[in-house]
């Protein structure tokens, strides 16, 4: 005989509560958008890591350079004044120096040995302290100076009669001889500046000298 069939022990709704749901999903484990409530914000970035223009408060301020970095006014400094009458008088005196030397030059002189035979034109003699203090020539300088002047005959030492230990420097006959062609060197260099100025007041010599 056919044995009875086995009734269906099954009911209705059988799954076990959380193994399957409609949806295939449990609670809770999945939302609508696959995302979980926190995780993500619309826009992909959570709130206060990023905003609106990429920048952080404070990071950078209109025209991209911070507080304090550059000052208003950044325009170039004002001419400089007006040049100071010794920065006149010294470039006068080099110019005129330089000419004056080149003249001197050719005739196997130099500037200070022309201004100490000047010195020394008259026939009393004077002292390498005297001398120094005159020209305002360092004695050392002086003492080379005079040197030259002397191995060229052009002057001489000779003790004071006075007082044996004071040594003065003269001018010998040779070398008032030498003075005067210098001299008509020194005067003629002189005349052509004052022509070219077109007179001979100082304030327009200055001027000339300075802006030549």
């Amino acid at each position: 005989m056919t044995p009875p069939a086995t009734p269906d022990t099954s009911m209705p709704g059988t799954s076990a509560p959380g193994t399957s749901a409609p949806g295939t999903s449990a609670p809770g484990t999945s939302a609508p958008g696959t995302s979980a409530p926190g995780t993500s914000a619309p826009g992909t970035s959570a709130p206060g890591t990023s905003a609106p223009g990429t920048s952080a408060p404070g990071t950078s301020a209109p025209g991209t350079s911070a507080p304090g970095t550059s000052a208003p006014g950044t325009s170039a400094p004002a001419a400089v004044d007006e040049p100071l009458l010794i920065e006149l008088l010294t470039l006068a005196q080099r110019r005129l120096a330089r000419d004056l030397a080149a003249r001197l030059e050719a005739e196997g002189c130099t500037l200070d040995q022309w201004r100490v035979m000047r010195c020394l034109i008259d026939d009393a003699g004077r002292s390498m302290g005297d001398l120094a203090q005159a020209l305002l020539i360092p004695q050392a300088s002086l003492s080379r100076i005079v040197d030259a002047l002397t191995e060229a005959g052009l002057a001489y030492r000779r003790q004071d009669e006075q007082d044996r230990r004071r040594i003065t420097a003269h001018l010998s006959r040779r070398g008032l001889i030498r003075l005067e062609r210098l001299d008509a060197l020194a005067a003629a260099h002189d005349a052509a500046v004052r022509a070219a100025c077109g007179t001979p007041d100082p304030g327009r010599l200055l001027r000339h000298l300075t802006e030549a």
